[in-house]
């Protein structure tokens, strides 16, 4: 049996130059879908677009999360225990908390769909 050690940011470059299908709000989390991948956050993301930085508290927060949807994803970053950047065609970045403090359960996000797997943070 083979182990698959390949890292969350390892993981996430696959997404990377896909559009954005879908951005779901469900009940307490956010789900991001690109073909055949998502990602749950528990943590509310943040979106910088314009140099105005919108929040879940943010009137316009969720106008300007689904304007996502449909852009390609241009780069990742993953700095554990801190956050996952998400950098958009649009220059729109979005970013999700690690950090502990941030979230209320036992994780700050999930990411599956590439090769079957799930990864937990």
């Amino acid at each position: 049996m083979k182990l698959n050690h390949q890292t969350l940011y390892e993981a996430l470059q696959r997404v990377v130059g896909k559009p954005l299908l879908s951005v779901d709000f469900v009940e307490d989390y956010v789900q991001l879908e690109w073909q055949g991948s998502f990602l749950t956050a528990y943590a509310a993301p943040k979106v910088l677009e314009g140099g105005i930085e919108y929040g879940f508290e943010s009137p316009d927060y969720r106008r300007v999360m689904h304007k996502l949807e449909g852009q390609v994803l241009s780069n990742v970053d993953v700095i554990l225990g801190n956050k996952i950047s998400f950098l958009f065609s649009s220059s729109t970045l979005l970013t999700v908390s690690l950090r502990d403090a941030d979230y209320l359960g036992p994780e700050a996000v999930q990411f599956g769909g590439v090769d079957s797997l799930l990864w937990v943070v």
